[in-house]
């Protein structure tokens, strides 16, 4: 029998043998998109629809579907692959046949298997060949709003790939290799941070500095002109690298330190357009005042509510009790299947900046916790560790040192024991006002002036949650033929809305999507359940009738779902989704 291939990272392909046999017609190939993307899932006739036509379907429609369905039948049953009918919908069924995307995950998960178990070389050929599958944008050409959401997590999980490959290289200073590598992403995404952070560390590294400042330059500027925001601090710290050896260069080493020069420092700069949280940033000084010994200071919440400007903010206000350093690393937690690796790759980053790069630094990862454990035991440091995933990792990587400060970011709630107690704070959405507020400072004065209704219906679409405000004030700066009206509008229809606040940083969706990376089968049903609910608020009764599942287990899914902060809990016993949140899993669903 012949086999057969299909493909979609890049434009979509079918390969009999080795040779092209494309479906006929765009609808064919959308539909046949929306199958593959399902993976053995059900596709309903709807979604297809909707993929289709979108909003405005003919009346038809449906006999249409089912027509393209019966041709792609005939095109592929002869190869072994098989549509079957699925309760209103259908699913691909391609056991026998290859399959881009699956080989692409599978080479990743070996990827970071092997990184996990230090493996480095053999990790880096399996990130290459992931990396080699693909032929540019997921389904290039075909343009349906419907397959938009999957098309940009794809995309996405390409990028992180890429990410973590170049962060792999330059782990083991290939910086040449790195910089020769990583120009054309950084190129093609310029807006991307950590990218732009690789090429800019890659060519510091290499020697070729004014290169390195010249990019870092153009990637400030355009941050700035497209969407109104400063360097994040991933961005921040290449820059800061490049600052802090010109500094070293002129200040001869201490005879007494050969490894400690003077004071480090990486802290990213003071958050553009940080508003509210006053009261937040009044109690954790006290909780940092009042503790005894080193204060460990947590900042928990749903992505994208603010906990990295929070910790930011922070850290600036009590940066001068701090006088040994004050050191920030993104752990990137919840971005990767490896806790571990994340742990490695931190430390490493926290030595080199605490020693100035001078450190002869160890191979295993216990050697690197003792190693900063012994930096960090007779000084005075402040440490920001952003997204962390994990207690293990926060506790690792918490300075030993008993007049240190750490704060910590995480999207989960993290259940410490450590001495002294840490001090977590759950971080809600921002309040109405300072949501209008921080949407009016970011889209500007002359815009905003005459549009206070609409300004409020973007801010309720947004569901009050700092990221989605400014992703919907990038959307609106880069339209400027937009009013707050059209874009209040826009927003309001469901099916838009994610795909509204998106940026070339990144969308909510692929944020959210991170935040679901570890869950189990069964909480990720409730999340699609919840999303469905007639209600939005219900109790754990209600989820039970809804999944089906005894009361108990009901409440304990629903509980490690508020602990992952993925659905809120206005009071004891009562859940909801955040109105995004809904929005996601409503997409996911079909």
């Amino acid at each position: 029998m012949s086999t057969i291939g299909f493909r979609i990272l890049g434009p979509l392909d079918v390969l009999v043998d080795g040779h092209a046999v494309q479906p006929h017609g765009l609808k064919s190939k959308i539909v046949l998109s929306c199958l593959l993307i399902a993976k053995g899932r059900h596709a309903s006739i709807p979604h297809l629809t909707d993929a289709v036509w979108g909003e405005l379907p003919p009346a038809t429609a449906i006999k249409q579907i089912r027509n393209t369905v019966s041709d792609l039948r005939r095109m592929l049953t002869p190869y072994g692959v098989s549509i079957t009918a699925q309760s209103n919908g259908y699913c691909l069924v391609m056991d026998n046949s290859s399959f881009d995307l699956e080989t692409f995950q599978d080479h990743l998960a070996t990827a970071r298997q092997l990184l996990e178990a230090e493996q480095s070389e053999a990790a880096i050929a399996e990130f290459r060949s992931a990396l080699n599958l693909w032929r540019g944008p997921v389904l290039a050409g075909i343009d349906s709003d419907k397959l938009r959401p999957s098309i940009a997590e794809l995309n996405e999980m390409r990028l992180s790939a890429a990410e973590e490959y170049f962060g792999l290289q330059l782990s083991l200073n290939r910086h040449q290799v790195v910089a020769a590598e990583v120009a054309a992403w950084a190129e093609e995404y310029p807006l991307r941070e950590r990218l732009v952070a690789q090429y800019v560390s890659a060519l510091h590294r290499s020697g070729a500095r004014a290169q390195a400042l010249d990019a870092y330059e153009r990637s400030r500027r355009q941050l700035d002109e497209g969407l109104g925001i400063s360097p994040g601090p991933v961005l921040a710290r290449a820059y800061q690298e490049i600052l802090d050896e010109d500094a070293r260069s002129l200040v001869p080493a201490a005879r007494n330190h050969p490894v400690l020069t003077s004071a480090p420092g990486n802290l990213p700069g003071p958050v553009a357009h940080f508003t509210g949280r006053s009261a937040e940033l009044k109690t954790l000084a006290a909780a940092q005042r009042s503790a005894r010994g080193s204060p460990l200071l947590v900042i928990d919440g749903m992505a994208g509510v603010g906990k990295t400007a929070l910790a930011t903010s922070l850290a600036h206000e009590l940066s001068d009790q701090y006088p040994d350093g004050q050191l920030w690393v993104a752990v990137n937690g919840h971005d990767s299947g490896s806790p571990l690796a994340d742990l490695t790759a931190s430390l490493r980053h926290l030595l080199a900046v605490l020693t100035g790069g001078k450190a002869s630094l160890p191979q295993t990862l216990e050697d690197l916790v003792l190693l900063w454990q012994r930096h960090t035991a007779d000084r005075r440091l402040l440490t920001v560790l952003d997204d962390v995933g994990a207690a293990e990792q926060l506790l690792a990587l918490r300075p030993a040192g008993r007049t240190c400060l750490t704060i910590a970011t995480s999207r989960r709630r993290l259940r410490l024991v450590s001495q002294p107690p840490a001090y977590s704070l759950s971080l809600g959405c921002l309040e109405p006002e300072d949501s209008k507020r921080l949407l009016s400072r970011l889209i500007g004065g002359d815009r905003s002036a005459d549009s206070a209704a609409a300004l409020d219906t973007i801010r309720k679409n947004c569901g009050d949650l700092p990221l989605a405000i400014c992703a919907a004030a990038a959307r609106l700066r880069s339209r400027p033929t937009w009013t707050p009206e059209y874009l209040a509008e826009r927003l309001s229809n469901p099916a838009l809305r994610l795909h509204e606040l998106q940026t070339d940083q990144g969308d909510l969706a692929s944020y959210f999507g991170a935040s679901q990376l570890r869950l189990r089968p069964e909480q990720q049903r409730m999340l699609r359940l919840l999303a469905q609910a007639p209600v939005r608020r219900v109790n754990a009764e209600f989820g039970a009738e809804l999944s089906g599942l005894p009361l108990l287990t009901t409440d304990l899914i629903l509980e490690e779902l508020v602990d992952e902060h993925l659905v809120l809990q206005p009071q004891p016993g009562a859940y909801e989704l955040h109105p995004l949140m809904q929005s996601y899993c409503s997409l996911k669903q079909l």
